[in-house]
Formats: C-alpha cells, structure tokens, sequence
C-alpha cells in the first residue's frame, strides 16, 4: 500500500474533496508558513492511500478553488500519484507572503491554524520588525580585518577601467576606506566586512547532481569568505564544471548570463535575514540562494523589457562590483537572461522562507526536455483541463501558436482530447 511521509510543514491529506473552506485556509496557512505545500486527495491522515471517488469533478473544483479564493492569486500543478488509487496531488508554491482567503491571513503552526490580522501577520513573517539591512553602519573591529591587498586590486581594476576618478593615482587605503563607504570612525562598516573582511563573514555551499530532478549530489563544497573571495571562485568553478563535468560546449555556456546571476545574489541580498549562499548546479541548470525575497511587485522581464527603474538595495556593494567590472547596476542585466531564450521562458523563482531561489535553465542542442512540445506536454500531463491561455502565459507564447502546437500534437497522436470544447480534458498518451 502507497503510504506517504507525514510532513505537518507542507502536506496536507484530504480523505476526499471538500468545500473551499474547509481546506483553502489551510493552503494559504502552509503558503504563509512554508512559501509551498502539496495536497493529496485520497489520502488518510496516517498518510495511507485510500483512493478518491470523482477525478474528474474534483480536479475541476480544486482548479476554481484555488482561482477564486486565494489573494494573490495561485497556480497549482495536479496531476495523478496513483491511477488505480485515484490519489490526486496537488502542489502549489508562492512567493508573494502574505496570502489570504475571503480577505483573512491564516498562518501554519504545525497541526494549528491560526487567523491573524494584517499587521499580525505581517510581524509574525517578519516583514515589519526585520528592517533591511544597513551597509553602512559600522561594527566593532579593528580596520585590520579589511585586506588592504584586494581593495588596492579593486582600486587598480577601477581606475584602469575608468569606472573610478581619483586626484591621486596612488594608493591610500584609508581613505579609500572612507571615500568608498567601506569605514566609518575608523571602524569598518558591514559593507566594508562582506566585501573585503578577514574573518570570513558569509558561507557558501556548492551542491554538484548528476541530473535535472537533484537526485544524486557527485561534488560539494563548503567555504567561508567574503563577497568577492567567493565571486573570484565562483565564476571561473561553474564554467569549469559546466564545460569540462557536465561536457556543455563552450559556445553553449551563457558566460554573461551566469555571472550576473551570481552577482545579482550578493547585490541584492538581505544580508539581515542571513549569511548563507548556497548553489545548486545539474546538468543544463544552476539554482542560487540566498537571504532576502525578489520584490514582489516586480518579474524581470520588468528590468529587462520595460523602463522598470534598478532597485539597487546594497548600494556600497553596488558601487564596489561596479568599480571591479562586475556590475552595471542599470538595471538591464536581466535582459542578459532572454538571450538565449528559445520557446520557454528559461527562469524559474521561489521563495523558500527567508532565502530567494532563482533557477535559469541553459539552452543547448542536447537540452531536449525543454523543447516547446515537451513544455506543453509537460503542462497537459500536470493539468489535464489547462486552457491555452494559461498555456501560452506559462511558456511565453501566444494563444494562436498554442493552438498550433496543440494541433500538431494531437496529429501526431501525442495527445488526444476528451469531452467537449468547454469542459474537455487533455489526455497525454504514454
């Protein structure tokens, strides 16, 4: 018998389909608390499949349960777990906290659910009494804990690229200190510590898989050091794992792409929630972690395709990786992601507590799986009553070329369409 792990943070076992609100609280609950969850129907609260009675009708409530009561608005992916069992499974995710259903925040306390109001919610999140963090504030060290040896790389770099306009071509660490933001009363700022410090400030795991699921981890690294000690590993250690471990052509590696994906995740991370990177890299993937959220009223395809202004949160370790050549700090980098954009959009975002998680997928020749037909595959086998619409948001397309692709498929007898226009399905052929 199918028996599933009881995870109280992010499942839910739901005997059989329920009105919205007797199990919509609880999803936006475990939204609220997690950033994720799955649901599965069929399921005893043991974790024993027992099998639900109407697929179909279910799967179409759950669909307009979750349209029409959830604030802001989420897409769950459902597809069957078991055929014979009729278990279905429901997973969902979010990255815009706080969620509420009819207008009430509710919050995940293990088997607990509790209703708060806004203000409640937002505290308990820490959204209020978490302030960014502040760069230039000072800490109490002595000035020694900067290396004296890489700011005077990074003075070089800046005037040899004209980034940086100094009377004096020498060089005076202190007051280069000082004029950069990287001391205050002869202290060192955290700017100063994250950028250059000696006592190794930030951690940085680098998890290797052999393939696309995680499954397997072949390498991993751990290191303690300071923004750029990490930056000057991280750049030339991926493009060496990618070409030489994973056998991805050089002309295939977005080089660009891949570093301002990195660089992005030290400039715009929230260094009050964290000190911990960590980077997950597959074959044709490479996820980043780190401490802070993407702001939520923004996509990057804001940055890249609108006149949407740069939202510079770290603006001393801003300047900095501008003065080494690293960043532009236009705000355009994200175009840097669609370059190489063939059919589908080639990110992915999710908040995982207090770490933001960006995934950018590499396009090659032998990269099939993200081929346009097996995107719009993959999506009928997740969500067999999908609509084009939603189909040609999630892959980037028009409406029409859906139709198209839909088309093709089913001549090629890929998939097959059952029941009528309005209130068909998808069914995927194995």
């Amino acid at each position: 018998m199918l028996k599933l792990p009881l995870n109280d943070e992010f499942n839910i076992f739901i005997q059989d389909y329920q009105k919205a609100e007797t199990y919509i609280p609880i999803v936006v609950a475990t939204l609220n608390k997690c950033g994720q969850g799955t649901i599965y129907f069929g399921v005893n609260n043991k974790g024993e499949a027992i099998g639900t009675l109407h697929i179909r009708n279910t799967i179409a409530s759950v669909l307009k349960d979750f349209e029409s009561n959830i604030t802001p608005k989420i897409y769950p992916s459902i597809s069957l777990l078991e055929q014979n069992k009729n278990i279905i499974k429901v997973s969902f995710c979010g990255t815009n906290r706080p969620y509420s259903y009819k207008s009430k925040f509710y919050l995940r306390d293990h088997n607990d659910i509790r209703l708060l109001d806004y203000e409640s919610i937002m505290k308990e999140l820490k959204f209020i009494d978490k302030e960014h963090f502040k760069e230039e504030e000072e800490i109490s060290l002595p000035l020694r804990n900067i290396d004296e040896q890489r700011i005077k790389r990074t003075f070089e770099t800046a005037i040899n690229a004209k980034k940086y306009s100094s009377k004096s071509k020498s060089f005076s660490f202190k007051k280069i200190l000082v004029n950069w933001g990287l001391s205050k009363n002869g202290k060192p700022t955290k700017a100063g510590i994250l950028l250059y410090g000696k006592k190794l400030p930030l951690s940085l795991t680098i998890n290797v898989y052999d393939n696309e699921k995680n499954s397997n981890i072949i390498e991993t690294k751990f290191m303690k050091g300071n923004i750029l000690e990490f930056i000057d590993f991280l750049l030339p250690y991926l493009k060496k794992t990618y070409i030489e471990k994973f056998r991805i052509k050089n002309s295939a590696y977005p080089e660009n792409i891949i570093k301002e994906i990195i660089i992005n995740a030290f400039l715009h991370a929230n260094y009050y929630y964290g000190n911990e990177f960590i980077v997950n890299l597959s074959p044709y993937k490479i996820s980043v972690l780190n401490p802070g959220k993407f702001p939520d009223e923004y996509f990057p395809e804001d940055f890249a395709f609108t006149h949407a202004r740069p939202i510079i949160t770290n603006k001393i370790i801003g300047k900095i990786l501008g003065y080494e050549c690293l960043a532009s700090l236009s705000g355009k980098g994200f175009k840097l992601l669609f370059e190489n954009k063939k059919d589908i959009k080639p990110y992915s975002m999710k908040q995982n507590g207090s770490m933001f998680q960006f995934t950018y997928f590499i396009y090659t020749d032998k990269n099939k799986y993200l081929s346009i037909d097996k995107a719009v595959i993959s999506i009928l086998s997740e969500k067999p009553f999908v609509k084009s619409e939603e189909i040609a948001k999630k892959i980037g397309k028009t409406r029409r070329t859906v139709q198209t692709i839909l088309k093709e498929l089913k001549e090629k007898n890929l998939i097959v369409r059952k029941g009528s226009k309005k209130t068909g399905y998808w069914v995927v052929n194995k």
